[in-house]
């Protein structure tokens, strides 16, 4: 699995929840404050075949090119193997789940995984 575009469609309100059971909560004062104070008023404006469109809010990203990015990405996509039992490798923007397969079941199931990975 590619997480090139998952910079791009982490929702905020998802990062947050994320950043909170991590214990942000407890350890850094007024760290909702600060981050959503950052997030806040990100636009983006569209150019499509010589077009472009006006500026559009941005509710979803890890803004990149600051420190912070990666840091907020990696929170982000840290429980995507919570329930995986197959092995999972993660590796900056790429995530490979595998598994012996030996039976029709196993495709099954990794499969299964495959899909809960990406809920």
């Amino acid at each position: 699995m590619d997480f090139t575009k998952a910079f791009d469609k982490a929702p905020h309100h998802r990062l947050l929840l994320k950043l909170a059971g991590h214990g942000f909560s407890s350890k850094i004062k007024d760290w909702k404050h600060w981050i959503v104070e950052w997030l806040r008023g990100r636009k983006k404006k569209v150019c499509l075949r010589g077009t472009v469109l006006d500026w559009l809010t941005v509710l979803s990203s890890v803004p990149q090119g600051y420190v912070l990015g990666p840091l907020l990405f990696l929170i982000f996509i840290n429980d995507l193997e919570y329930g995986v039992m197959n092995w999972i490798l993660k590796f900056a923007d790429d995530m490979k789940i595998f598994g012996k397969i030996s039976t029709d079941m196993d495709i099954v199931r990794l499969q299964e995984e495959l899909d809960k990975s990406l809920d």
